[in-house]
């Protein structure tokens, strides 16, 4: 796992996962504290996020089953887990955090990472 992370595009699935978490738990409501209020006894505090990492884990699982009808052994399920996983954390962050401009930013610099990844 070292050695995975030397690679930067192997970041690329942490940023876009957290980036996309951090969106899809803030479109969902979950940081509405009315609805949702913030407790360690409540476990909806730490399930909420899963939702954001369930959708990353299948999209990006469909992703790596594309690229390999395009170039056979081209994927890797720990890209996958890494997105969900950093898909996870985002949700959490957007618990605590919740902006509009945070996920519009953030989301702005994965579709440009996603861009310029397909221009090389």
């Amino acid at each position: 796992m070292k050695n995975y992370f030397k690679d930067i595009r192997n970041w690329f699935h942490m940023l876009i996962g957290l980036s996309i978490g951090y969106a899809i738990t803030l479109v969902i409501g979950f940081p509405n504290r009315e609805n949702y209020p913030l407790s360690w006894s409540d476990l909806r505090t730490l399930l909420a996020p899963i939702v954001g990492a369930v959708i990353i884990f299948g999209f990006s699982s469909y992703w790596e089953k594309q690229q390999d009808k395009i170039r056979k052994g081209a994927s890797d399920m720990r890209d996958v887990y890494v997105s969900a996983i950093a898909g996870y954390m985002g949700g959490f962050i957007c618990l605590f955090v919740p902006s509009l401009l945070v996920a519009i930013i953030l989301t702005a610099m994965s579709f440009v990472v996603l861009i310029n990844s397909f221009k090389k």
